[in-house]
This record gives structure tokens, C-alpha cells and sequence, in this order.
């Protein structure tokens, strides 16, 4: 069971980023990298696809019991990064 399945929200990391980069060429990919069984997968474009449209950072709002809202984000944003 994926964590999609069971409500779970994703955003992109920088393994993520990389792994984009060398499906689509981009990038080449490093002899190192752990891609073969994303890759080679049956569902390989739309898995790719579907993190594609992930985002870099997630808010989760207040729960109503005193909590505030959460921003995540995985290791941090470069300042010059826009969503504009």
C-alpha cells in the first residue's frame, strides 16, 4: 500500500529532484544512483509524473487545539526560489 493510499501528502525532496532530472535526460544519471527499479518500472512515467506534481513544501493547518499551522519542507528552500 502506497502512502497515497491511506491520505498521505508528498513533497519533493532532493533525491526526488534528481530522480526527475535523469528520467527526463537532463541530467546524467550517476553511477551510484539506486533509480534502476523506478526506472525500469511497468508504471515508470506516471509514477514520475505524479512527482512532478508534488510540491516542495506542504502547510498543515491549525488542528484547532491550540496548534498552529506547519510549513514542511525538506532541508530548506533557496532564497531565490519563486512560486511566481
Amino acid at each position: 500500500m502506497a502512502p497515497r493510499d491511506v491520505g498521505g501528502r508528498a513533497f519533493l525532496g532532493n533525491h526526488d529532484v534528481y530522480a526527475l532530472l535523469a528520467f527526463s535526460g537532463r541530467v546524467p544519471r550517476k553511477g551510484t544512483d539506486t533509480l534502476d527499479a523506478l526506472f525500469g518500472a511497468s508504471d515508470a512515467p506516471s509514477l514520475m509524473q505524479a512527482m512532478r506534481r508534488s510540491p516542495v513544501l506542504v502547510n498543515l493547518p491549525p488542528t484547532g487545539d491550540g496548534v498552529r499551522d506547519v510549513w514542511i519542507v525538506h532541508g530548506g528552500l533557496h532564497p531565490a526560489w519563486s512560486d511566481m
